[in-house]
């Protein structure tokens, strides 16, 4: 590309892309997802397109007890727990006025808390307009944690691309070609899985098949 930030921009999206799938070789399944968010939130804040405070509450959440001296429980369904995450919730900017608006409005975001997806449900008023993606995962995160990681998913690949949540499948021969003898392949075996005939194969394939040799 001739236009200088069009070319920077296609090497920052090719080196992101290679670095992510690079990793992903060595971590288990259940990390892939960590390190996609890891990426994501990395690279919004180089843009200057995320706020700390608001990422320390979606990675930490509260740090103190604020029911005991804060207004009460609105509602049995929503416990102290629950209600000290949208106490603190309510203590970042972007969320001033939100534990009033809770309490009186609890039947709206009851709904919510009942659906099997609340993830995907439209939050009340006008909060829905009002929030930004990552000021709503800090929703989720108060109001149904369990839901969380499928948020982060639907975060990760609108913020970065798809691309980033569908982590690549194992091609043994691009990691064959970024070793050497003094940096060779290390397989950790997990349940379920035994590279042993991919390995046979790609030996056979590279036709070193009678110099491949098994000591277990």
């Amino acid at each position: 590309a001739e236009d200088l930030e069009e070319r920077l921009g296609i090497l920052k999206s090719f080196f992101t892309e290679q670095l992510y799938q690079s990793i992903c070789r060595g971590l288990f399944e259940k990390d892939k997802t960590l390190f996609s968010f890891a990426l994501c939130t990395s690279i919004l804040r180089g843009d200057k397109m995320m706020d700390d405070t608001e990422l320390r509450f979606l990675l930490v959440g509260p740090t103190s007890d604020m029911v005991e001296k804060g207004p009460p429980v609105p509602e049995d369904w929503v416990g102290k727990q629950r209600w000290n995450e949208i106490l603190t919730l309510n203590t970042l900017p972007a969320f001033n006025g939100f534990a009033d608006y809770f309490t009186a409005n609890t039947a709206e975001f009851k709904r919510i808390y009942d659906s099997v997806e609340a993830d995907k449900e439209v939050l009340p008023g006008p909060w829905e307009e009002k929030l930004t993606p990552l000021q709503k995962l800090c929703f989720i995160r108060a109001m149904r944690i369990d839901c969380l990681k499928a948020a982060l998913i639907t975060f990760i690949s609108k913020q970065i691309g798809q691309k980033f949540v569908e982590p690549p499948t194992f091609d043994i021969s691009k990691s064959f070609a970024d070793s050497v003898n003094t940096t060779p392949l290390i397989f950790i075996l997990s349940p379920g899985t035994d590279p042993v005939s991919d390995v046979i194969a790609f030996a056979d394939k590279l036709g070193m098949l009678k110099r491949f040799e098994s000591i277990s």
